[in-house]
């Protein structure tokens, strides 16, 4: 069973868009710059122009792990392929994101859960990466994309055998407490 780690990164913000109000939010209209997969310690990175060896590598793996993926990052995919194609990913997708929701009933953020359980975090500043694609520091972008995805990697293996996490509980928007919540990770 070959498993894949997913993640990219848009031309775009919300706000940049004028698509404030969540009814609003439409990730298809935020516009690909850069997909990346992490497959055997490999990243590999993917632009508008290589659309279509995406979506083959994506089809290759029998495991797409990733955060936020049914929402965002398919959302932001649709605009370049068929709904069948997105529907056959979801089908493979462990997500995260949506499972840690399901489960808490909260938005927890991948930052936050990789600084308490694998004491990874961010490179760079989230809100930024989509201008610094646009002003031409598509290295700087591929990097930070390749830390997420590392992130994203080192958060789902602890899960997986730790069979916790720990996250900081917010109560619109304050932080309540640091909670720990079962996970049954495969």
């Amino acid at each position: 069973m070959k498993t894949v780690f997913f993640d990219l990164e848009t031309k775009w913000l919300f706000s940049e868009k004028d698509m404030i109000k969540n009814e609003d939010k439409d990730p298809s209209r935020l516009g690909l710059a850069v997909a990346g997969i992490l497959d055997g310690g490999k990243c590999y990175f993917y632009d508008e122009s290589l659309i279509d060896c995406l979506v083959s590598d994506l089809k290759d793996c029998s495991l797409i792990v990733g955060y936020n993926l049914g929402y965002f990052d398919y959302g932001v995919l649709s605009a370049y392929v068929s709904d069948d194609v997105i529907k056959s990913f979801k089908v493979k997708t462990f997500d995260m994101f949506d499972d840690l929701r399901r489960i808490t009933g909260d938005f927890i953020g991948l930052d936050d859960l990789c600084m308490r359980n694998v004491k990874m975090k961010k490179n760079f500043d989230t809100l930024k990466i989509p201008s610094m694609w646009r002003n031409g520091k598509k290295k700087e972008v591929k990097k930070y994309l390749g830390n997420d995805l590392m992130m994203t990697k080192k958060l789902y293996e602890f899960g997986k055998i730790r069979k916790k996490v720990k996250y900081m509980k917010k109560n619109y928007g304050i932080d309540v407490g640091v909670k720990e919540v079962l996970v049954d990770w495969k």
